[in-house]
């Protein structure tokens, strides 16, 4: 970080800007393919050990449990994290929960064969958390920064983000959202290398109720009515002029960020 403020907003993290939405957050957000969670374990013989740092309701951690992986997800949020273990309770796969984050996991010291970051390095400070993903690795291991990037390339994707940007942009200027970590590059730190980039199409249908949802699945969407509707009457406008028989497509590429641990 450059300088005291740029390192105060990192700290405005996840654990407290999900709660009471987590219920949402599992219901609305869009999955990962099955294409992805083959790439992140390819090269690895079965079982393969992966920590899902900063793992939310444990989406990516179920897809890549389906997948032979036997998944610790680290989640710092009390109410994220108890609709995780919800699902792990009755499933069949290999799968577990426990609260943590980027900076502290409580993982051992080489634990796992691969770490995933599925739409939360963000919110980490890559400075701390580096040498701490590094650490729970074993030699040989994989560290993959895991996005649902929204498309540019459909008119309804496009404004669906130009509508959240607007949520956004005023939450930034009440205070109530702030800069995080946009770095995708993980080599910064020395402790990383052989990074390449891998991604596939990810579509998403959304019925109005599930553009609704899915937009307030974002923690800077406005949780008040007064500040809400205005953004959801844009939202039902745009679901109006761009829905095929009672649904739309909200389109996504999920991008992988590959490196391996040095050392």
């Amino acid at each position: 970080m450059s300088s005291d403020t740029e390192t105060k907003d990192c700290l405005h993290s996840q654990d407290e800007s999900f709660t009471g939405i987590a219920s949402t957050y599992e219901k609305y957000r869009a999955s990962y393919p099955a294409a992805a969670a083959e790439k992140i374990l390819e090269g690895f013989l079965p079982p393969v050990r992966v920590a899902d740092i900063g793992c939310g309701t444990g989406i990516a951690s179920r897809v890549l449990a389906e997948h032979g992986a036997q998944v610790i997800g680290v989640e710092p949020n009390a109410d994220m994290i108890a609709q995780a273990q919800n699902f792990a309770t009755n499933s069949e796969a290999h799968l577990e929960f426990q609260i943590g984050s980027g900076e502290k996991t409580g993982l051992d010291d080489g634990s796992v064969e691969v770490v995933v970051c599925a739409q939360s390095y963000q919110w980490f400070r890559p400075e701390v958390a580096l040498p701490e993903l590094h650490r729970i690795l074993r030699p040989g291991g994989r560290l993959v920064l895991m996005w649902n990037d929204k498309s540019d390339t459909d008119p309804f994707s496009v404004n669906f983000s130009r509508i959240l940007k607007q949520a956004q942009a005023e939450a930034k200027r009440t205070g109530q959202w702030q800069k995080r970590n946009n770095s995708r590059d993980p080599s910064t730190s020395g402790l990383f290398d052989n990074v390449r980039k891998w991604s596939c199409p990810n579509p998403q249908p959304l019925d109005l109720e599930g553009v609704f949802g899915r937009a307030r699945s974002a923690s800077f969407f406005p949780t008040n009515e007064e500040s809400r509707k205005p953004l959801e009457d844009q939202l039902r406008t745009l679901f109006d002029q761009h829905a095929r028989d009672g649904q739309v497509v909200l389109h996504h590429d999920t991008e992988l960020t590959i490196a391996d641990r040095v050392g």
